[in-house]
């Protein structure tokens, strides 16, 4: 697979690839230091390149590859600035990973694992989702505080 290939290609390769490249998604991810492409093509191309993996794939990103990410694609992206998405991908690290395990990789027989996942969180997570997403949906979400 060619996309593999630049993906795990040294950094003035895949940089020049991404200048090309369509799309921002693409652009940004080749823009990328090799060791976030070299985990990117372990952690989903390698597990069949779908909507979950991604999603566990970026949940469990650095902070510095996320926040370029809100920076450089979601604006690009139809849909990509929902509230509820940038709510998430602002979250500490224990949130996000808690739920890529609740959530995301829950037992396909459990019932609306979301709710179940929300409702177990501390209160400070459930009233900054409500505050965030519910009833400021377009207001700047990741402020320093989190």
């Amino acid at each position: 697979m060619v996309e593999r290939e630049v993906l795990l290609a040294p950094d003035v390769i895949a940089r020049g690839a991404a200048a090309i490249a369509d799309g921002a998604a693409r652009q940004w991810m080749l823009s990328q230091p090799r060791q976030v492409r070299r985990s990117y093509v372990h952690d989903v191309l390698d597990q069949g390149d779908d909507e979950t993996s991604r999603q566990r794939w970026m949940l469990r990103a650095p902070d510095s590859v996320r926040e370029s990410y809100l920076e450089l694609v979601l604006p690009e992206e139809p849909g990509g600035s929902r509230p509820e998405v940038l709510w998430m991908l602002h979250q500490p690290d224990a949130v996000r990973e808690s739920y890529v395990e609740q959530v995301i990789d829950a037992d396909p027989s459990t019932h609306r694992p979301d709710i179940i996942w929300m409702l177990r969180q501390p209160d400070a997570v459930r009233e900054s989702y409500i505050e965030d997403v519910i009833r400021h949906p377009k207001s700047r979400i990741g402020s320093a505080d989190g």
